[in-house]
């Protein structure tokens, strides 16, 4: 008998995963080909309501964003040879030849000045840091928010605050600068009328600022939920404005039977949530279908307390995926609200309390909440299993609290009172407790806030701003993008998504083109708003 040694066994392994790497490559670079020959099929109506130059973000490469890009384009009637690219540091090569399948063939950098001069100054800002705080306090070129670099600082570390002891430190701030520096000399010399930007966080941000500064306008191609979410920025100030927000009394002034619709749409859309069947990533992780679903009973038997004493829970936001993007001022991060949440519970002892860290922690890269957070369980204050179920949990808990969760949304909807840390995308909406400052919220949370929610009326105005947020029209019914996370999967799948859904692509178009021309400025609210009809699953 032949005898097979390791070496050559590990030999073949090594060059069977080579050969299927290629393999890959190929057949994946096939097939965004091929999807984005499909975009060239989405052609620009008629008239251009945009007459000057387009800067076109592409430092963020993902099918979908590719995808929101052509719909926007082509609804403002954009020819090609008007829209200039920005490329970033990654994939540029795929970036570059997608952008010039796209009739793009201008380009401009990120980040190209003088490094070394910048570079000095972010050092001496970093050794001077005494505090995390501090940089809220800096004075930054063309009155940029200290609170974006921040965020940026935060994000680049991936902790739960920041660290002034990063020996990077200096160079995150040095990204910063370059690219405000880069984005004054681009729009300072070029008549762009519309800058078209993949976020408005990280060093992103900074161009999305400057740009506001210089009178360009900014769409955001947001996607969440498998929906379209173009975000309109006028002015330097709407950086903070994310998500979709609608106006205090946008609900109450549309007539009666599409109220009741949308309350019947959100009912629907936060039962599928909870059932797990949506494809978006932070609900697949919330309510995952194979957790262990608990009851309070279970609960209060675990952590031998009084099942007649209620449970508040607090749902932690991500730690470092920007905090001040939804306009935080009260605190300085999510790290720095937590510790005040737990401060309190530690006061009020006439309720028990579970303290939950967000559903993609994991996937995001995060510190293991349970580890980090273990010094704040005391008898009546205890950290989350990580197997419960997201849909027990709900059901279980008494009242809830968050900075500006997902969980406000659908705690409301399912008739439980919610009070938010902070101003972020619902609390305008009528179905939360909000608080006038930091102070006035640290109180509630030792009193009993909860006992003074009108439930019947904050459950059905959740239900309805859950109908507008996570609904869509019913001629949309069958136009729903992947969630974006998937990446190289979607090119795979977008091709019968572009050639199956060609008559929706194209109301899509006009609805996209007449939310521009009316100012709004978030998409899906103006098209559900617009709407009285809605899909059904």
């Amino acid at each position: 008998m032949a005898i097979i040694s390791l070496d050559r066994i590990a030999s073949f392994v090594t060059r069977t995963a080579n050969s299927l790497n290629v393999f890959q490559a190929i057949s994946r670079r096939r097939a965004r080909i091929l999807f984005e020959e499909d975009l060239k099929s989405i052609a620009p109506l008629k008239g251009s309501l945009v007459s000057q130059p387009i800067l076109l973000d592409g430092t963020w490469d993902n099918p979908n964003y590719w995808l929101r890009v052509q719909l926007l384009l082509s609804a403002l009637g954009i020819q090609k040879g008007r829209v200039q690219g920005l490329l970033g540091p990654y994939n540029v090569q795929q970036q570059t030849a997608t952008m010039r399948r796209m009739g793009i063939l201008g380009f401009h950098y990120l980040s190209d000045s003088n490094g070394e001069k910048i570079s000095a100054k972010a050092e001496a800002l970093w050794e001077n840091l005494g505090n995390a705080s501090e940089i809220l306090e800096w004075e930054l070129p063309h009155e940029l928010p200290p609170a974006l670099l921040y965020d940026h600082i935060l994000k680049r570390q991936r902790l739960e605050t920041v660290c002034i002891h990063d020996t990077n430190g200096a160079l995150y701030v040095s990204e910063f600068l370059e690219a405000a520096k880069t984005a004054d000399k681009m729009f300072a010399s070029s008549p762009i009328s519309l800058f078209i930007a993949s976020h408005a966080v990280g060093a992103t941000s900074v161009w999305v600022w400057v740009a506001l500064k210089y009178g360009v306008k900014v769409i955001v191609p947001f996607g969440y939920a498998g929906l379209c979410r173009y975000w309109s920025l006028h002015k330097p100030t709407d950086i903070f404005e994310f998500g979709d927000r609608m106006a205090r009394n946008d609900m109450e002034l549309l007539p009666a039977t599409q109220q009741i619709a949308l309350e019947q749409c959100g009912e629907q859309e936060v039962a599928r949530r909870i059932e797990g069947i949506t494809n978006n990533i932070g609900a697949s992780y919330a309510f995952r279908k194979n957790s262990l679903e608990v009851n309070k009973q279970e609960i209060c038997e675990q952590f031998d307390w009084e099942i007649s004493t209620p449970i508040v829970a607090f749902y932690s936001s991500n730690w470092f995926d920007y905090p001040h993007s939804f306009g935080m001022n009260r605190f300085l991060d999510h790290w720095d609200l937590i510790q005040a949440v737990v401060e309190a519970a530690k006061l009020q002892k006439k309720v028990n309390w579970l303290i939950k860290g967000h559903p993609c922690d994991a996937w995001y890269g995060s510190v293991d909440f349970r580890k980090r957070m273990a010094d704040a369980e005391t008898a009546h204050i205890k950290i989350t299993q990580q197997l419960w179920g997201g849909a027990g949990l709900l059901k279980a808990i008494d009242a809830f609290v968050t900075c500006h969760g997902t969980v406000g949304v659908e705690a409301a909807a399912l008739g439980k009172p919610v009070l938010v840390a902070e101003r972020g995308w619902y609390d305008q909406a009528g179905f939360v407790r909000t608080s006038d400052s930091r102070e006035d919220f640290l109180e509630l949370l030792v009193s009993q806030w909860w006992t003074e929610i009108p439930l019947a009326k904050t459950t059905r105005k959740a239900r309805q701003f859950a109908g507008l947020y996570w609904g869509r029209p019913d001629w949309q019914a069958g136009f729903l993008l992947e969630d974006d996370s998937r990446q190289w999967e979607i090119y795979q799948d977008g091709k019968q998504l572009i050639r199956g859904n060609m008559e929706v692509i194209e109301r899509e178009l006009e609805c996209i083109r007449a939310w521009f021309q009316s100012g709004h400025s978030h998409y899906h609210v103006f098209k559900m708003l617009k709407t009285e009809d809605y899909a059904v699953n």
